[in-house]
């Protein structure tokens, strides 16, 4: 994990059909009044943040009652009225036409921003269902943490096929869908591999599954993209030309997706990242990898999304240093559990 002062976004939820409301707010201080959410960066709507703060200092108990947030509070405010005429105003002008408010203005460009945006974490995997998984969006730092944040996630599916409901987050952007997750959590401990060492290996990845030398799979510092981070390398050697880093087992819900990635570097190694399932499942406990055969000698990041077995009731992530003697590097480790499109 990159030690690194944290960029966030600002969200703000509307009502009248539960609408999110998203926008870039730049660089801001831990102390900042907005809510945290990382987003696709849509562009040219930094005046949302000004919007958004304003209301905030007049009525942060009322967010989620103004229909029409930058319209009411933003005209109060330059009127000089007080916290409650800000409340009092936005119930007298709910019923307004919702087009012709700036909100809305904002929230329509946001859409089309989002229609033809790259995720920041791109992926383009096809599943079996028909839809692709296009990629996400997340404050990657405060996720390997283990912090509660927000996570955007976009879907590309068969034509006319329905993603879900804004009731539940799903809202449709061109001929794309984005999925967008309040209070997203890893359920891997120390994916950014900066609590240490507990015994002979990492904190929160106990096990080896070749019972290789404990010198082959340690911390290190080095750097990713510029930055000075604490990190995980499988070390193999001649003797040692299969080596593991394994995470304790974690509960799941085995109707839901999991969404796992991490950024891997190898040199002369072979990664792979992947997770094996537990549970009453036929046949034993199988294993399945988001990708394998990472030989790259630079940082990348590799990401997808995954379903449990029928009878999984468990998952443990897996990095792996499969059969070579060269070194492989594992950072930002995340395993999140997401809705399914279509379903």
């Amino acid at each position: 994990m990159a030690r690194r002062s944290r960029w966030v976004m600002v969200a703000l939820i509307l009502t009248g059909g539960g609408l999110f409301f998203l926008f870039t707010a730049g660089a801001a201080s831990s102390d900042s009044p907005a809510r945290v959410l990382v987003g696709s960066q849509p562009g040219n709507l930094e005046q949302a943040a000004y919007y958004y703060n304003r209301y905030h200092e007049l009525a942060p108990d009322d967010l989620s009652g103004l229909k029409r947030l930058a319209a009411v509070c933003v005209a109060l405010e330059d009127g000089g009225v007080e916290d409650e005429s800000c409340r009092q105003g936005a119930d007298r002008l709910r019923g307004e036409d919702e087009t012709r408010a700036p909100a809305a203005v904002l929230w329509a460009e946001w859409l089309e921003q989002a229609a033809a945006a790259e995720p920041r974490y791109p992926a383009g995997q096809q599943l079996d269902n028909g839809w692709v998984f296009l990629g996400y969006d997340v404050d990657e730092e405060r996720l390997v943490r283990g912090e509660m944040v927000d996570l955007l996630l976009y879907w590309a599916g068969p034509d006319s096929a329905i993603a879900g409901s804004e009731q539940d987050g799903w809202y449709r952007a061109g001929e794309r869908w984005v999925q967008v997750l309040e209070d997203a959590q890893t359920l891997i401990p120390n994916g950014g591999f900066e609590l240490g060492v507990e015994g002979e290996s990492p904190a929160g990845f106990p096990e080896d599954i070749y019972d290789a030398d404990p010198v082959t799979r340690r911390l290190v510092l080095d750097s990713r993209s510029g930055l000075r981070t604490d990190m995980a390398l499988l070390d193999n050697t001649e003797s040692y030309n299969k080596t593991s880093l394994i995470s304790k087992y974690v509960p799941i819900n085995p109707n839901a997706l999991y969404l796992q990635a991490s950024w891997i570097r190898s040199i002369e190694g072979n990664g792979r990242l992947g997770q094996r399932w537990k549970g009453k499942i036929k046949g034993g406990y199988p294993y399945s990898y988001t990708v394998t055969g990472v030989r790259a000698d630079d940082w990348r990041h590799y990401a997808g999304v995954t379903g449990a077995p029928e009878g999984a009731d468990s998952c443990q992530v897996w990095l792996l240093n499969y059969k070579s003697v060269g070194q492989v590097y594992f950072d930002n480790v995340i395993f999140v559990e997401i809705g399914s499109p279509g379903e």
